[in-house]
């Protein structure tokens, strides 16, 4: 027999994050992933929906789910940045991740961002939480921290060259542009640059930049440059969808949300005619003899 897929919370206190006064005894009705009603309509809703699961919640809080915005779910509770960057196993670090999202969850946060990671695992536990293999809220993952030898948070456990715990040592710009590169081919959300100085030095600043501006510039500009590509061909991909029937197959398979939000901005921004957005036609000759039942040339 399947679950109800509706639920109603019955007399909580509904703090709604929108920094309105907390509204008691309220009642709550949720109907799979959308909140359909809130206040004295939601027991009358859930009555004409049939077979709803009730939570009694009166004398409880009820409110949005919390977002961590900076996290280490790797890194536990270490007793040193020496257990982090030398006595850390792969493995280890995997299991502790695994077990710290569930209790991230049960906390109540839905969301955070994980700022950076041992072993670069951001990215496998961001696809196992979205694949249902691992109970967690959503992720946006980062990879290795990108700082030098002379800047971060660790000072001489940092290495000169290499990757010891969460950080990635890159030495000069081309080292830099490489790295942005592979973390954003490994999966990367967004890029982690430790730009402080002198936190765990004697005789630094923390507010000494050990990379120059032309360096930083260098980072953002590949990051940019690799993030929006394609664009010019999305409207390739559209009629692909159309003509092999697979836009039924994608949003079914979207469980996390990500790609319906996606489409909602892109479609947002063809209509605003976004110049990046504009369609690539040198390809089209090409497109339309390979395949013509995507894009015939008129």
């Amino acid at each position: 027999m399947l679950e109800p897929t509706a639920l109603l919370i019955t007399g909580g206190t509904v703090v709604d994050g929108l920094a309105n006064p907390p509204r008691p005894a309220t009642d709550v009705l949720v109907v799979g992933d959308r909140i359909e009603a809130v206040g004295p309509g939601a027991v009358d809703a859930a009555a004409r929906i049939g077979e709803v699961h009730r939570i009694e919640a009166t004398g409880r809080t009820v409110m949005p789910g919390l977002i961590d915005a900076h996290c280490h779910i790797t890194f536990g509770e270490p007793a040193s940045n020496d257990e982090l960057f030398f006595h850390r196993e792969q493995s280890t670090a995997a299991m502790l991740a695994a077990f710290n999202v569930q209790k991230l969850l049960l906390a109540g946060v839905t969301g955070f961002l994980d700022a950076d990671c041992l072993w670069n695992l951001g990215p496998a536990l961001r696809d196992a939480i979205e694949a249902g293999i691992v109970e967690g809220p959503r992720m946006t993952a980062g990879m290795n921290a990108l700082l030098t030898a002379a800047g971060g948070t660790a000072g001489r456990l940092i290495p000169d060259v290499g990757v010891a715990g969460y950080a990635h040592v890159v030495r000069d710009r081309d080292e830099m542009v490489r790295t942005t590169r592979q973390q954003i081919k490994h999966g990367a959300d967004w890029i982690k640059i430790a730009i402080s100085g002198g936190i765990a030095d004697t005789h630094g600043s923390i507010s000494a930049a050990p990379m120059t501006d032309e360096e930083l510039k260098t980072l953002i500009e590949v990051a940019h440059r690799i993030e929006p590509a394609h664009r010019q061909y999305l409207h390739y991909f559209r009629r692909a969808l159309a003509a092999y029937g697979r836009a039924d197959q994608l949003r079914a398979e979207d469980k996390s949300g990500k790609w319906a939000l996606k489409v909602k901005h892109y479609k947002v921004q063809i209509q605003k005619n976004d110049p990046s957005y504009a369609p690539d036609t040198c390809d089209r000759k090409l497109v339309a003899l390979l395949f013509p039942e995507i894009y015939a040339e008129p």
